[in-house]
């Protein structure tokens, strides 16, 4: 597992600890299967709750390379930009034999009783 000294919405930073975990735990030999990752105690941007020892950490760059992604991407659809370590090709398939119906989640999926 792999903690952040400090909270953070970036995206640059949250890629580059998953690369750090992945190094921990990859050995040779092994399959691996893809798997997720878990967000916990999400709060506001504006509501973080400093530390004495770790402040909260802001690369003004970073802000802005995050903000026009988002933006790009919201108008032209998700993953038009990707960080260049994600991969272009995707070669795996989502396993999905064991997804939730659509329409426990689509208000337009929902049955018509007639």
């Amino acid at each position: 597992m792999v903690q952040l000294p400090a909270s953070t919405d970036d995206t640059l930073i949250l890629a580059k600890a998953a690369v750090q975990g992945l190094k921990t735990i990859y050995r040779d030999g092994f399959r691996y299967k893809k798997s997720g990752t878990m967000l916990l105690d999400l709060t506001p941007k504006g509501m973080h709750q400093a530390t004495l020892f770790n402040g909260l950490v802001t690369n003004p760059k970073h802000d802005a390379l995050n903000t026009v992604m988002d933006k790009i991407n919201t108008r032209y659809g998700r993953s038009t930009l990707a960080l260049a370590g994600a991969g272009i090709a995707k070669p795996w398939k989502m396993r999905a034999e064991n997804r939730s119906p659509p329409y426990t989640t689509d208000w337009l999926q929902l049955p018509v009783v007639s």
